[in-house]
């Protein structure tokens, strides 16, 4: 199971986030892993409404708690939500757009700025996880 998170907004550098699972490997003994990889400005929903001055540019796979993994992997168990009807209106905001992967089969939830009625949860859930992708990156800086 995998999960990808894309925060893209407009006139600022966007922000990768994946999520899967892995194996460690230590004195021959083998361990499941939760993976985070990030690519990009992790600080981007701050980035893009101060401007560029706030970008924090990080590339990186970490190791996580097999236990964080596993709730960040309860997303999977919502039913499946039914496409919202939405208005677009402006050019200047945020395109986030969440995979979650099993196999070969896989589901794309994409909206614009803030998720459509019903779809609160996917926003919630995207929050969460920039805000645990930031928050990882900075305890392993120090």
């Amino acid at each position: 199971m995998q999960i990808s998170l894309e925060v893209s907004p407009s006139f600022t550098p966007s922000l990768s986030i994946r999520l899967l699972q892995g194996v460690e490997e230590k004195k021959k003994e083998e361990k499941k892993v939760g993976l985070l990889t990030c690519s990009g400005d992790i600080n981007v929903e701050k980035s893009r409404k101060n401007g560029q001055q706030d970008i924090f540019w990080r590339n990186g796979t970490f190791l996580i708690p097999m236990t964080d993994y596993e709730e960040f992997m309860e997303i999977t168990k919502i039913p499946i939500l039914i496409p919202a009807e939405t208005h677009l209106t402006g050019l200047d905001g945020t395109r986030y757009e969440l995979k979650i992967r099993s196999d070969m089969s896989w589901i794309i939830y994409s909206w614009w700025e803030e998720p459509p009625e019903g779809w609160e949860v996917l926003g919630e859930y995207a929050s969460k996880l920039i805000k645990y992708t930031k928050d990882h990156v900075e305890q392993e800086q120090s």
